[in-house]
């Protein structure tokens, strides 16, 4: 939270954050999961950096980066945390959401809902939910996937496990 909070006043951390997002494609899985943590921090209440995550093609990379790694709680819940920044409080999210529903990200984040099954990546997958629910051009692609019969699903399965 001391990275997002500080920071939330800088400007100009475009090289920094294509740096990070160059890293997402790289093999070391401790390299990838610094990196996103890093991103999802500086992502968190910065809508600049949000919109500069997105306009250099993050979400594909994001995407990506997910679908290899979605098994791997350290990298999947800092994703999804970033992919749930960067889909909403900025003047940009309605694109950035339809980048999403466009790049297979409901599909899959149906599939990582499905499987999950540490907290941290179920509470992180319901926040990107929550957020692409505010947008009603959304809700087919729930339904078309079986997102919402996931989500009940889970419930039940994190209800009678806790």
């Amino acid at each position: 939270a001391v990275v997002s909070t500080q920071s939330t006043g800088i400007d100009n951390l475009d090289p920094i954050i294509t740096k990070l997002m160059d890293v997402l494609a790289r093999t070391n899985i401790n390299l990838i999961a610094c990196s996103v943590g890093c991103l999802s921090n500086l992502t968190c209440n910065n809508p600049n950096n949000k919109k500069t995550v997105f306009r250099a093609g993050g979400m594909d990379t994001l995407i990506r980066c997910l679908l290899h790694h979605q098994a791997i709680p350290s990298v999947a819940e800092p994703l999804l945390c970033t992919l749930r920044h960067i889909t909403y409080k900025h003047t940009e999210y309605e694109q950035t959401q339809h980048a999403f529903r466009t790049s297979g990200g409901i599909s899959l984040i149906t599939k990582v809902l499905s499987t999950a099954h540490h907290w941290a990546v179920i509470k992180a997958t319901c926040g990107l939910i929550r957020n692409l629910a505010l947008n009603p051009a959304n809700i087919p692609f729930f339904k078309d996937t079986g997102l919402l019969l996931h989500l009940i699903q889970t419930s039940l399965r994190i209800t009678d496990h806790y």
